[in-house]
């Protein structure tokens, strides 16, 4: 019988660092859309009057080019709800990137999955918060400007966006997870 002395793993042999470019390339892709937002808070803002539309039947338009979306109430007339940095989810499809780009590190999941999750945790981000965005210029159709403010902005709005964030992480793990029952099963 033979010994041999083996060294514990250190968190570096844990790591692969053979995957470092493409986790550079997700932090990019979170310095980029902090950095070059308001393409895609115009994008947002397209989004949101669609979504009006469609699950709240509000009427609604929008200018892409300055990300303002319109709702339409009655009497006070058009209300211009214009999408910043703070509303959009721009922030938060940063930190995912670099959640996103840690995990590629990690040598026990695989490259796909890695990317998977990262994926479907920025989809039910983006969802979200175009629901949100949505709901608030239902909000403003449905009971105007202060009282929709009030209701949709502050209360509403808050809500849905942790239950996203809650969510976007879920999706995170759920990926990660099934992923790693479906290599344990034979």
């Amino acid at each position: 019988m033979s010994v041999t002395a083996q060294a514990p793993a250190t968190s570096a042999g844990r790591l692969r660092w053979d995957r470092a470019p493409l986790a550079v390339c997700l932090v990019a892709i979170g310095v980029l859309v902090v950095v070059a937002q308001a393409p895609f808070r115009g994008f947002e803002a397209t989004m949101a009057s669609l979504f009006a539309r469609a699950f709240f039947l509000v009427p609604s338009s929008a200018d892409p080019s300055v990300a303002v979306f319109f709702a339409y109430h009655q009497p006070t007339g058009t209300i211009a709800i214009q999408v910043t940095l703070e509303c959009s989810a721009v922030l938060i499809l940063a930190a995912l990137s670099l959640l996103g780009a840690a995990v590629l590190l990690i040598r026990s999941v695989s490259t796909v999955t890695a990317l998977a999750a990262w994926l479907a945790s920025c989809s039910v981000m983006v969802l979200f918060n175009e629901l949100r965005l949505a709901f608030l210029a239902a909000a403003f159709h449905w009971w105007g400007l202060a009282a929709g403010f009030e209701r949709a902005h502050i209360f509403y709005g808050s809500v849905i966006s942790v239950i996203g964030m809650v969510l976007s992480l879920v999706a995170f793990m759920a990926v990660l997870s099934l992923s790693s029952r479906h290599k344990a099963t034979p």
